[in-house]
């Protein structure tokens, strides 16, 4: 969302622009921290839900074994 305001100002402010390079240059930088930084985060939420999709089985396997020894008993 942030980068299609920022090109869409580029058309109506284009001299402001022009005449604030520091203002520029910052914007810049904090719209590719924010965009890396939700990047990074999908990437480290998919690898955590893939951790606890695994234990998850692991202890439904588990949970079904100690199930078949416990009817299996009687």
């Amino acid at each position: 969302m942030l980068p299609l305001v920022l090109v869409c100002s580029d058309f109506y402010a284009r001299r402001f622009w022009i005449d604030h390079p520091l203002t520029t240059g910052i914007l810049a930088a904090l719209t590719v921290v924010l965009i890396s930084v939700t990047v990074i985060e999908a990437i480290v939420n998919r690898r955590s839900e893939r951790r606890w999709r695994l234990l998850a089985q692991y202890a439904l396997l588990e949970l079904a074994e100690a199930a078949q020894d416990a009817w299996g008993t009687y």
